[in-house]
């Protein structure tokens, strides 16, 4: 939803008619209602692998009759192999960006997609449909958040840690694990006010834990992260959102990402397979009073060259199917949306 929030407002601005089709997964629903933005709902998330399977045929029937109804000329996902097989049976071009490299499910979504827009960082090739542009997801929505925040040198002093929990029901998280109980309780004892402790959990947290829970709106947390000085977490997408944000990031998955690989390279994320060594540099960041405002510095230094990315999928949407040509002969082009 955050992906493409500026783009829908941009464009529904210009007259465009914009809809989100939507799981109930999460807070999807709840954010679209909080920022009030058209949705249809085409199915909930299933946990078990086979209840996946079997819902996947109601999903899209369900996803053709939002289709049939609304009449897009023009459909865009971030991976959804859902809308890309819907969208090729209803005759209407589909682009997806793509920057995990789930190939389960890429190579559900491969065949019938149009284009697929990846950041330079992508460490995947997909043929002739690919296009890379210089920037990230995240660069979509957070980007003008760092450029007014550098440019007002303002430079906070938070003072929570926020502990991100997934619930590993995802196709993509068969087999993984993060952070044990044991690690959670150790970083729990080390954070000198325990009332500057949060945790973000995707399952119920056992009782010991609920006292910490961060409870606010789903489309507070952005807002919510500029009190954070550390996180640590098993989820990806809000590991690199902090990352973006000059907040000291601890990564505790198995799985990585091009994003990721260049946030650790870049010294603004921490990447952490198992819970082994994730206590001690906790600590080490916990401990350096300058932490903080190094990673300020690094992260707009970080973003200085990459590309606004709303901006281009506002072109590249108004102006296709001309601005698949011209973003395969003339990349460079793209820097028109910094």
């Amino acid at each position: 939803m955050h992906l493409f929030r500026y783009l829908a407002t941009a464009l529904h601005a210009k007259g465009w008619e914009v809809l989100f089709s939507v799981r109930a997964k999460g807070e999807n629903v709840e954010l679209l209602k909080d920022y009030g933005l058209p949705f249809e709902v085409y199915g909930t998330s299933r946990k078990s692998f086979f209840s996946k399977i079997f819902s996947a045929f109601q999903k899209k029937l369900a996803l053709y009759q939002i289709l049939k109804k609304f009449k897009p000329t023009l459909t865009i996902s971030h991976g959804s192999f859902y809308l890309s097989q819907v969208s090729w049976f209803y005759r209407v071009p589909n682009i997806t960006l793509e920057d995990t490299g789930n190939m389960e499910q890429i190579l559900l979504y491969l065949p019938f997609t149009n284009a697929i827009l990846t950041p330079e960082s992508y460490h995947r090739n997909h043929g002739k449909k690919q296009i890379r542009y210089n920037g990230f997801h995240e660069t979509a929505y957070i980007y003008p958040d760092i450029l007014k925040q550098a440019q007002a040198n303002n430079l906070s002093s938070p003072d929570t840690v926020l502990i991100r929990l997934v619930d590993w029901t995802a196709s993509h998280d068969l087999g993984q694990e993060g952070l044990s109980s044991s690690v959670i309780s150790q970083l729990i004892r080390i954070v000198d006010d325990q009332s500057k402790i949060k945790i973000l959990s995707e399952k119920p947290l056992p009782e010991n834990l609920k006292l910490y829970s961060l409870d606010i709106p789903p489309h507070q947390l952005h807002e919510f992260l500029r009190k954070v000085k550390l996180y640590v977490g098993e989820g990806a997408t809000l590991a690199s959102e902090c990352a973006h944000m000059g907040i000291p990031a601890i990564y505790v998955n198995s799985r990585s990402a091009g994003v990721i690989q260049a946030q650790v390279k870049a010294a603004l994320l921490f990447h952490f397979t198992t819970s082994e060594g994730v206590v001690e540099k906790a600590i080490q960041l916990l401990s350096d009073p300058s932490v903080f405002s190094q990673h300020q510095i690094k992260a707009v230094k970080f973003l200085e060259n990459n590309i606004n990315l709303s901006k281009l999928l506002e072109w590249f949407i108004e102006s296709w199917p001309e601005s698949f040509r011209i973003m395969k002969e003339n990349p460079e082009y793209q820097n028109n949306f910094k």
